[in-house]
């Protein structure tokens, strides 16, 4: 699943606006928004914040096929974490 996507999906089913997101991150409202909307490749740092923000585990999975480099992230509640 995008990054971005999985974010938003997250943010949203805890019920938290893109403000109170960021707010919690330390980042600005406008870096949320480009997370979730941009489809760009976000840093490790990007990753973890809302990630820990939100209370999810996220495995990063980089790969090449056909030649072409492939990043995949994978997302879960830390409840059901393993």
């Amino acid at each position: 699943m995008d990054f971005g996507l999985a974010i938003n999906a997250a943010r949203r089913a805890k019920g938290r606006t893109q403000q109170k997101l960021a707010e919690a991150t330390g980042m600005r409202q406008a870096n949320i928004s480009a997370i979730e909307h941009a489809g760009v490749t976000p840093t490790l740092a990007r990753v973890q914040r809302p990630a820990k923000a939100l209370d999810i585990r996220v495995v990063i999975v980089v790969d090449v096929v056909d030649g072409r480099d492939v990043i995949e992230y994978t997302m879960t509640p830390y409840s059901s974490a393993a």
